[in-house]
């Protein structure tokens, strides 16, 4: 397994990943670069699996490097998207990602149950604006629980950590950029994580950031790993 893999790659026995870092602290730029490698890797994602990212920001210049963005809220264009392109980039207009999270994943399911062999992973930037410690959409909570027996897996970026237990409680990896102090405190108290060990190791080199795999009970630093240009 690779960071690669371990972030994007469903399998049956996989769980989900949670990115965080405040604004500033290389967490897009990271998954920009690796999911460019992930996308060109057909040997651990197959020409028929497929990337949706979902992108309230409508960042220019981020995830427009790897798809035209559609609006997600024509389901036949969507569907399309799903059925010809690899990777589907979804700029979702303000207060409509919740409802388009919903239609994709419900999308997502039904592929799987339709096309044998059929993987993806769903990518949310700014998973915030729909996700908060008390309350998330049906369809990410579904997506949680049931879309590793899917080979579907999510992937969660958000500059503070969410702390939803359903939904962390579905999760295998996490990945920490720099941020703020309470928030570094908050996860010490969920997770158990020293923001006296890593957060000093981390501000010490742009772009470093912390690994964690809740199932394997491991950290590692990386300070940072090599990015494709």
């Amino acid at each position: 397994m690779t960071v690669i893999t371990d972030i994007y790659q469903p399998t049956n026995q996989s769980l989900h990943t949670l990115i965080f870092g405040k604004s500033g602290s290389g967490k897009t730029y990271m998954n920009k670069h690796l999911l460019m490698a992930a996308i060109s890797d057909t040997k651990n994602f197959p020409l028929s699996h497929r990337f949706i990212v979902i992108d309230p920001k409508t960042q220019q210049g981020d995830y427009d490097i790897f798809a035209e963005p559609i609006d997600g809220l024509n389901p036949k264009e969507t569907a399309e998207s799903l059925g010809k392109n690899r990777v589907t980039l979804v700029w979702p207009p303000y207060g409509f990602t919740a409802d388009i999270c919903d239609s994709i994943i419900e999308m997502l399911f039904d592929l799987s149950d339709e096309i044998k062999g059929f993987s993806a992973t769903f990518i949310l930037d700014e998973a915030g604006e729909v996700i908060s410690h008390n309350s998330m959409p049906d369809s990410i909570g579904k997506l949680a629980v049931q879309g590793r027996s899917k080979n579907l897996k999510g992937v969660f970026l958000n500059q503070r950590p969410i702390l939803n237990r359903k939904l962390d409680s579905q999760v295998e990896t996490m990945y920490l950029f720099d941020m703020i102090e309470i928030d570094a405190d908050n996860l010490m108290k969920r997770w158990g994580i020293s923001h006296d060990k890593w957060f000093p190791k981390i501000r010490g080199k742009k772009h470093s950031f912390l690994g964690v795999n809740f199932v394997e009970n491991t950290e590692k630093m990386f300070a940072p790993i090599e990015l494709i240009n």
